[in-house]
């Protein structure tokens, strides 16, 4: 008697433990296959940029177009409304979101337009009219007229295009280049700024 009772509890407890054992080893597979799941997921992050009107999805390997849209255009609004005061404040701000490699090219450019815009005594205006995205190299063009002023008078306007360049950086966009492309003098007449290959750099 006290023999079956002791192999019916033998078997029980038995039953238990496979079971656990079995319950164990599906949980533990299923945290493997999440972990492994989690490593190769390429996550969609919402973000809002400072100074931009949306909110934009961003991954580790690629960008909204709307993003590097609106993230051209705040760098352009940055660095070319500016007047002798506000640029150096207004680069600084640019120069945070430098890629590493090329931080120190950029802050020599920005130095140079300070020295530039200090000299002259001028303020800038640029409106834009066009962009134009170029997703794989993550670079944008953005197109309109720079007006340059000294006081509250216009003394020269420029139809320009810029190139806004990005670097990729663990699903965080960097500049890592900003510079004319092509400029026409809308004036016809010989402007404080020698060629306008200067303006932005």
């Amino acid at each position: 008697m006290h023999i079956d009772i002791e192999k019916r509890t033998l078997t029980n407890l038995h039953g238990q433990r496979n079971f656990f054992i079995i319950i164990s080893a599906v949980s533990l597979l299923i945290i493997l296959i999440q972990s492994v799941t989690l490593f190769f997921k390429d996550e969609k992050v919402i973000i809002s940029p400072p100074e931009l009107k949306d909110s934009y999805w961003v991954t580790n390997k690629r960008f909204s177009q709307n993003y590097l849209d609106e993230m051209a255009c705040f760098f352009a609004h940055l660095l070319l409304d500016v007047t002798k005061d506000s640029l150096p404040h207004q680069g600084e701000i640019a120069l945070r979101y430098a890629d590493p490699v090329f931080y120190g090219r950029l802050k020599a450019q920005f130095v140079k337009e300070i020295e530039r815009i200090n000299k002259d005594n001028v303020s800038t205006t640029f409106t834009t009219h066009n962009v134009k995205i170029f997703m794989e190299k993550l670079e944008v063009h953005v197109s309109g007229i720079l007006s340059n002023y000294v006081g509250d008078k216009k003394v020269s306007s420029y139809a320009e295009t810029y190139v806004v360049g990005f670097s990729n950086h663990k699903g965080r966009l960097l500049l890592k280049e900003f510079g004319v492309l092509a400029s026409n003098n809308l004036n016809n007449q010989p402007s404080i700024v020698s060629d306008g290959s200067e303006n932005g750099n």
